[in-house]
């Protein structure tokens, strides 16, 4: 594995990080949702509008996962009051399984740490058994769940924590 670099994403980056987001979101969900719900959250979630307010928020960063010069997948954390929480983490299909997710953890964890925070959070949608298991494998536990709006179905994410 050739080690990954993370490089904040910058506001005249939007672009690229709307469709990388677009582009991840529907190759990780596209296949298990109709297609007018995909299409409404798209739409909602990765606006050119939305990003830029969630770029500006100081409580949170993007940052651009690197593989031998090339952006691979991006991260999202959020700093709330006593957590970090990793609200997105998507990796393209050409680098998946190759231990990539894994360094991302390492790099929130590291993160959570200097903002001297005492644990990580995620939530993950409860039929994406492979992403729960790779969360266990990195010493997260279902703390508890909480409803996800895509489009017009209502699913259910599961809200994991990892101690620091």
């Amino acid at each position: 594995m050739t080690k990954p670099t993370f490089t904040i994403v910058a506001t005249d980056q939007l672009a690229e990080l709307r469709r990388l987001s677009i582009d991840t979101f529907t190759d990780a969900f596209g296949a298990q949702n109709t297609a007018a719900d995909l299409q409404a959250y798209l739409t909602k979630a990765f606006s050119p509008s939305q990003l830029a307010s969630e770029l500006a928020d100081v409580n949170s960063q993007f940052y651009f996962i690197q593989v031998a010069n090339a952006v691979r997948g991006y991260l999202k954390l959020v700093s709330h009051t006593d957590y970090l929480e990793i609200q997105r983490l998507y990796l393209t299909s050409a680098v998946q399984h190759q231990g990539y997710g894994a360094a991302a953890i390492v790099f929130a964890a590291r993160r959570a740490q200097l903002a001297d925070k005492s644990e990580l959070r995620l939530g993950v949608w409860e039929h994406n058994l492979a992403a729960i298991a790779f969360y266990r494998s990195q010493g997260f536990q279902q703390t508890s769940s909480h409803p996800f709006q895509l489009g017009s179905a209502t699913q259910t994410d599961l809200i994991m924590t990892k101690k620091i």
